[in-house]
């Protein structure tokens, strides 16, 4: 090291600013601290200000502490009070203004929630309707329609006469109802209305079987009464619902024998006090042993197959019946459930309506039926989820 280079001056390290003299503010409003930074202050014997400014010696310092003390005390300055200025600010004067903006916030928040809140409904609800079947299925109710001209009626109804006459002719081909059949043989009305209780809730086929089983064995009402409970049970198991119909038919067969005389009776009100008989099963019991028009027998195939044609709009069987005897002639009542019913089973089916091969598809409004894409749709839908 040269005597040049020791006689360069050492470069001067900067002063530590001190710390600042606190204001009369919220982060330091009380008294005692004020004093304990002043100490502080003092016993590093600095008199910078912290602010770049000139410098002040110890005794100004003092001075101007002092004068802050005695704001205090006479109430000049709040920061000695406990709290400050801002925050009395807010409890004073500004409190019910503040309060109001903090409601009218809380409102729309609240409001603008229950917005989103429906518009997520909404876009929930459109995705449901996209993703569900836009036709109805057979059994909703559709908008209300005019009620058929007599024309349209006659035609349908002729039309499935006609088909019915040609089936006839054709050896194998012929389609017949199991009433139908049991009115052929010139079954007795007992025979038809037990028959008819059987067929509740069950196919045509298997109920034709066990009727005659049971009828052969006990034809009569007073046979019927009279039977095991147990015997009647074991027969009728095939039907479904045995042990309720067993019941049923036992206690029609003696209130027949108490009340009616052992002889069926022949009007709608006698015929439904029976239990399980329905509108239905009385209206196939006049119509079908009686032979009267003074009912149309609605089951579930003359309720599919009046809504598909646009004739009701009903909900109901019951309902059905009530609408089809306004508009349809007197003069088909009889044949209406024969043909309605054949015509359901064979082409008019519940899911799969074979349309193409229907002889009254001009006539008929397709109401509820969906289209070849929605049909195709569905397959290949239940195609993927079986796999």
């Amino acid at each position: 090291m040269s005597h040049h280079d020791s006689l360069k001056e050492k470069p001067i390290k900067p002063q530590r600013p001190p710390e600042r003299l606190p204001r009369c503010t919220s982060q330091a409003h009380c008294f005692l601290r004020r004093k304990r930074a002043y100490k502080n202050i003092s016993q590093k014997n600095s008199s910078y200000d912290g602010k770049g400014g000139r410098r002040r010696s110890w005794q100004e310092m003092k001075r101007k502490h002092e004068e802050r003390r005695a704001a205090v005390l006479k109430g000049r300055c709040r920061a000695g009070r406990g709290t400050c200025y801002r925050e009395r600010r807010k409890e004073g004067a500004r409190s019910e203004y503040v309060r109001e903006q903090k409601a009218q916030q809380k409102s729309k928040s609240i409001k603008k929630t229950c917005n989103s809140l429906v518009r997520m409904a909404e876009r929930k609800l459109q995705k449901t309707s996209k993703n569900r079947r836009k036709t109805r299925p057979s059994h909703a109710v559709p908008p209300p329609v005019k009620p058929p001209s007599k024309k349209t009626v006659s035609f349908v109804i002729e039309t499935l006469k006609k088909q019915k006459r040609e089936q006839a002719k054709q050896p194998g081909k012929q389609q017949r109802t199991m009433l139908d059949a049991f009115q052929s043989q010139r079954k007795d009305a007992f025979f038809m209305l037990i028959s008819t209780v059987l067929s509740v809730r069950n196919r045509d086929e298997s109920t034709e079987v066990v009727a005659r089983e049971l009828l052969s064995r006990y034809p009569t009402p007073q046979a019927l009464a009279s039977a095991p409970l147990q015997d009647i049970e074991a027969i009728i198991k095939p039907t479904g619902f045995f042990r309720q119909k067993a019941k049923n038919i036992q206690a029609i067969a003696n209130i027949i024998i108490t009340t009616f005389g052992g002889a069926v009776p022949q009007t709608m009100h006698d015929l439904t006090s029976l239990p399980g008989v329905g509108r239905k099963v009385a209206g196939c019991v006049l119509v079908y042993a009686f032979g009267k028009n003074t009912c149309i027998p609605v089951d579930t195939h003359v309720h599919r197959i009046s809504n598909r044609l646009g004739w009701v709009a009903t909900k109901n069987p019951n309902q059905t019946e009530q609408e089809l005897m306004k508009c349809v002639p007197r003069k088909y009542w009889k044949n209406l459930n024969d043909l309605f019913v054949i015509h359901g089973k064979t082409i008019c089916k519940p899911i799969t309506p074979s349309c193409k091969e229907c002889p009254v598809r001009s006539a008929c409004k397709r109401v509820g039926v969906p289209t070849r894409h929605e049909q195709r749709k569905k397959r290949s839908k239940s195609r993927h989820e079986n796999q």
